[in-house]
């Protein structure tokens, strides 16, 4: 990729970018505070450290520093260093960082041995994942949509979460990843648990459960109570007024 005029690295590209509410901190934080780290990295010519601080200088009109790296200089070891000491990557986010390390095509090795291709596990054990999670990485890559992935790298979604929603077919995936992040503040904490359940209900939707949930939805935003009746209905208190509701599920015609 490139930002502004320069080309990133690839080693750098196996790390995701801040999205979302962290890339809203992290801009205004430097907007507020100033840049403090005002080194950015560059190998061969390419950015090797640094992509979200560029953006935001470029954004903000702020002229950073570069540090030029030569080919006597391990650029693998300097990312992995840089992002490990710097970044809060959960176990699941530098599985997925490993996997791409581990599919780059190596340089030229007799000039250059550190400038391109490492294998899946030398990178997993420079970033402190073990082989149980790379496995689980490779099958969620494998069976799951490309917004699956994306959402475990921003940190919403756990790869046991993520493996749940790929039991699933591809085409019901995307909304069932939507239901698993829904009202969650932290979707991580706990995902795997609710993407089994949007995985098991997607197999077999249970439409009285369905109903169920989206009223104890409403109910819980209108500060009202709902209980079971004996007879399978529902009574619903909203503001002191009570409402008797039964639900009947039968066959599409």
């Amino acid at each position: 990729m490139k930002i502004g005029d320069l080309e990133t690295h690839p080693y750098a590209d196996a790390f995701s970018l801040l999205v979302g509410d962290r890339w809203d901190s992290f801009r205004d934080d430097i907007k507020r505070n100033g840049l403090q780290n005002t080194k950015l990295h560059r190998y061969g010519g390419k950015l090797l450290d640094g992509r979200n601080r560029l953006l935001v200088c470029l954004e903000l009109v702020i002229t950073p520093e570069f540090v030029d790296h030569g080919s006597d200089e391990d650029p693998l070891a300097l990312v992995i260093s840089l992002n490990l000491h710097r970044r809060h990557d959960n176990p699941s986010q530098r599985a997925l960082s490993a996997l791409k390390l581990g599919t780059l095509k190596p340089g030229r090795p007799k000039k250059h041995a550190q400038s391109g291709g490492v294998s899946t596990a030398a990178a997993a054990a420079a970033l402190g994942v073990n082989e149980k999670t790379i496995e689980l990485a490779k099958e969620v890559v494998k069976a799951t949509t490309p917004n699956v992935v994306a959402a475990v790298e921003r940190g919403d979604l756990t790869l046991a979460a993520a493996a749940a929603l790929g039991k699933l077919e591809r085409d019901a995936q995307d909304a069932a990843l939507e239901r698993t992040l829904q009202h969650d503040t932290k979707p991580a904490r706990g995902a795997a648990a609710r993407a089994e359940r949007v995985a098991a209900n997607d197999e077999q939707p249970d439409a009285r459960a369905v109903v169920m949930q989206a009223i104890k939805r409403t109910l819980r935003a209108l500060g009202g109570t709902m209980r079971s009746l004996q007879d399978d209905g529902l009574e619903v208190a909203i503001h002191g007024k009570v409402l008797g509701i039964n639900i009947t599920v039968r066959e599409a015609a």
